[in-house]
């Protein structure tokens, strides 16, 4: 998208962030990708439940459907404002 349009795209940035946050170069995750940390942190606290389900036979919480999707647009959004910004204000 960079090279035919001058834009990065929404998701521009995510695998620098999650490789940060591996590391726990949390302030370079942000820098490179708020959204992409977030996903990030999310990934690893979903991964320690779904071990921690695994050991003991218990499972989390049942999400409705309405829960899941709410939680997919508030995501969906932070990555397109995210996006937004970084373009107004050129922080790319």
């Amino acid at each position: 998208m960079v090279r035919w349009f001058g834009l990065r795209c929404p998701t521009c940035g995510m695998t620098t962030a999650w490789s940060h946050c591996v590391r726990g170069q949390w302030r370079q995750a942000l820098r490179a990708s708020v959204s992409g940390t977030m996903l990030a942190v999310a990934a690893a606290v979903v991964g320690l439940a779904a071990v921690v389900s695994g050991l003991t036979g218990i499972s989390g919480p049942k999400i409705s459907m309405a829960a899941f999707n709410q939680t997919l647009l508030t995501v969906l959004g932070v990555i397109v404002g995210e996006w937004v910004i970084r373009m107004v204000f050129r922080l790319w």
